[in-house]
């Protein structure tokens, strides 16, 4: 026999050493993926507090001028921290009246307020195609609100 081919204990011995390292055991999870542990994606950051119905900001229109610049401008910064391209929706919700209709004049008035908290928004740094506008009648509600949603 050749000496090439020859027995040669320890230089097999390191050639399997240094090949095992790169095999997988076989077990359960080889035949059964759902078995594998999934990595886990790192956290997302901590998103903007919202109130109960998913609203940023929730600004009550009942007694006479609302003190929401501060509150807003907070809340503003803290969702351009989470998400620099966030889109702000103002929506000016005003009570339903019997029907789905509001009353005409408390829209009016109500809107000229989410106007007000949308102006607010931009001069908070948000660009103007990063806020949408919106009237929608709600039953329940005693008086106007602007809630602000993000998305």
């Amino acid at each position: 026999m050749p000496p090439s081919l020859r027995w040669s204990g320890p230089l097999f011995l390191l050639g399997l050493a240094l090949a095992l390292p790169g095999c997988a055991l076989i077990d359960q999870a080889t035949f059964n993926p759902s078995l594998r542990p999934v990595a886990k994606a790192a956290a997302p950051a901590p998103a903007p507090p919202v109130n109960a119905d998913g609203a940023l900001v929730t600004i009550s229109l009942g007694d006479g001028a609302p003190d929401y610049q501060d509150v807003l401008a907070q809340a503003v910064k803290q969702a351009l921290a989470v998400k620099p391209d966030i889109m702000f929706q103002v929506i000016s919700m005003v009570p339903e009246r019997g029907s789905t209709l509001p009353s005409w004049d408390q829209a009016e008035s109500v809107t000229v307020w989410g106007r007000k908290v949308a102006d607010q928004i931009q001069s908070d740094g948000v660009d103007q195609g990063q806020i949408s506008l919106g009237l929608r009648a709600t039953p329940g509600l005693d008086h106007g609100e602007i809630r602000v949603y993000v998305q």
